[in-house]
């Protein structure tokens, strides 16, 4: 967890909204939790742009339509889906959650 205290670990995720629509922006973890950010026309528009380890029951990295697929479960069992996520940063974001759980 080092590394993220200094500089946090990025990648490029869309968070789907609803139905088919995405919000391109960057997944990072920071020292307290996972946080997305979107850009573009709908930055800003996230349904939730902050999961505090805390508030994660789950996460895991597969394959989807949309290329590579996060999901995140909260507690609340609501569950938040990111797409066009790239294979290998996919999968080394999602073990180091995975450490601070």
């Amino acid at each position: 967890m080092n590394e993220t205290k200094n500089q946090p670990f990025t990648i490029l995720a869309s968070m789907l909204i609803i139905n088919s629509n995405y919000v391109p922006g960057k997944l990072f973890i920071k020292n307290d939790g996972v946080y997305f950010k979107g850009n573009g026309q709908l930055e800003n528009n996230e349904i939730r742009s902050q999961f505090l380890f805390d508030d994660i029951k789950h996460i895991k990295f597969g394959f989807s339509f949309k290329p590579y697929r996060i999901v995140i479960q909260t507690y609340s069992d609501s569950q938040y889906l990111f797409d066009f996520v790239p294979k290998q940063e996919g999968k080394v974001f999602v073990q180091t959650v995975k450490q601070n759980l």
